[in-house]
């Protein structure tokens, strides 16, 4: 479930099985996954689905990867790359939890967002979308937000 707090910004919320976010995917076009030690579940902004994957799975830290049904999906948390910078849109830059977009025009834009642990975070443009994704451990502090 979302909760959807402006136009373009969704707080997401896990499901019970997961307590503390290990890493999460970049997202397309809206999906993602989040996953921790024991759990991954799947997101999808538009239609506000969240599935727990039952299926077998597994994650590979040195290679900053989740294996899916064979499939292996990059992730970010701990480790991974995130896509900061995005033609058309600008770059990312994150610190202690605001994130600044410098946009190709010269405008910046600001979110000063939470990190209720204090341990890692990381934000990464949308592959496809002009959106990002802020992620923590903990779901209240993950965020969403489209790109006007």
């Amino acid at each position: 479930m979302f909760i959807k707090t402006q136009k373009l910004y969704y707080e997401i919320c896990f499901v019970d099985c997961i307590e503390r976010s290990r890493g999460f995917t970049i997202p397309k076009n809206g999906c993602f996954y989040v996953f921790d030690f024991h759990a991954i579940v799947y997101f999808e902004i538009d239609t506000g689905k969240v599935i727990e994957i039952e299926d077998e799975w597994e994650y590979d830290l040195e290679k900053s990867v989740i294996i899916l049904n064979g499939v292996k999906i990059p992730f970010i948390g701990f480790e991974g790359t995130p896509i900061l910078e995005k033609q058309g849109v600008g770059k990312l830059e994150l610190k202690n939890s605001s994130i600044k977009l410098i946009k190709e025009d010269g405008n910046v834009e600001v979110w000063n967002l939470e990190n209720f642990s204090g341990d890692w975070e990381q934000v990464t443009f949308d592959s496809s979308r002009n959106a990002f994704l802020f992620g923590a451990p903990y779901d209240f502090d993950y965020r969403y937000i489209t790109i006007p």
